[in-house]
């Protein structure tokens, strides 16, 4: 592919996370129209800082953008944002990993439909203890995947019209929810959202994670769906609240820049 054709900048935040980017980054080192890989160390405590700083050495693709504070994903995937060249951004979990033609699906679908502007690829999910978790059979599977934004492929240009994540410091405590803000914002206002024939992305799940959090708090009915089993808690309270204002902000803006 030559370098005219690769238009994707991968946006990969990371705390203390340096043991497990080596394996992130060769799952993005060759993938198609890949044009660069911006590693944002979120004031890691650990070897990241030396890590990226040895890829950026040995790859020219890969740049370092080192925050001096521990501010969360949201703002952290904004900073790499920021410095990105891409006509496209998509998002890349430390933890996790790309398969094989990643962006493939993706990138044909955006660059043949002006109308789209983001396309979510399939997931699959792995458990190092449990194995294999959250088939795609399984009624939880498209909450988990639209309710996350590693594995999405975006026009740049969407998303800073959407002004990017929420950086809110409420979005730091242990429920999270910048993705699932920043996804319910991208599917209300920028429809349709693409989708891929099979899965692009790995989230490798453990105790604890978002995914198993997930799993913990919901069960399956009878009726063919799911339902939550736990009552909301503080943090989620709060998480809730500064989803919603996001929207708000989100809805504000773009009805600024249209009037």
């Amino acid at each position: 592919m030559t370098q005219q054709n690769r238009k994707i900048s991968l946006i990969v935040p990371c705390h203390n996370h340096g043991s497990l980017l080596e394996r992130a980054l060769r799952s993005a080192r060759y993938q198609s129209g890949l044009l660069e890989v911006i590693l944002v160390d979120d004031a890691s405590t650990d070897d990241t800082a030396a890590f990226i700083r040895e890829q950026e050495r040995a790859d020219e693709r890969v740049r370092g953008v080192f925050l001096t504070e521990n501010c969360g994903p949201g703002k952290a995937r904004n900073e790499g944002v920021r410095v990105a060249s891409g006509e496209y951004v998509s998002f890349l979990d430390a933890d996790d990993e790309l398969l094989e033609d990643a962006f493939l699906e993706s990138l044909f679908a955006l660059e043949t439909d002006p109308s789209m502007h983001a396309v979510k690829a399939h997931e699959d999910f792995f458990d190092p203890v449990k194995g294999w978790v959250l088939p795609s059979s399984d009624p939880r599977y498209q909450a988990a995947v639209l309710s996350s934004v590693p594995g999405l492929l975006v026009r740049r240009s969407t998303f800073e019209l959407l002004g990017g994540f929420p950086e809110s410091r409420d979005f730091c405590l242990a429920p999270g929810g910048e993705d699932v803000a920043f996804m319910q914002a991208l599917i209300t206002h920028f429809p349709p959202l693409g989708s891929t024939s099979k899965a692009c992305y790995r989230v490798w799940s453990c105790q604890g994670s978002h995914v198993d959090r997930f799993l913990a708090s919901t069960r399956l009915i009878e009726t063919g769906g799911f339902e939550f089993v736990t009552q909301p808690n503080d943090e989620q309270v709060v998480v809730s609240e500064a989803l919603t204002a996001f929207l708000d902000k989100v809805e504000s803006r773009l009805s600024g820049l249209c009037g």
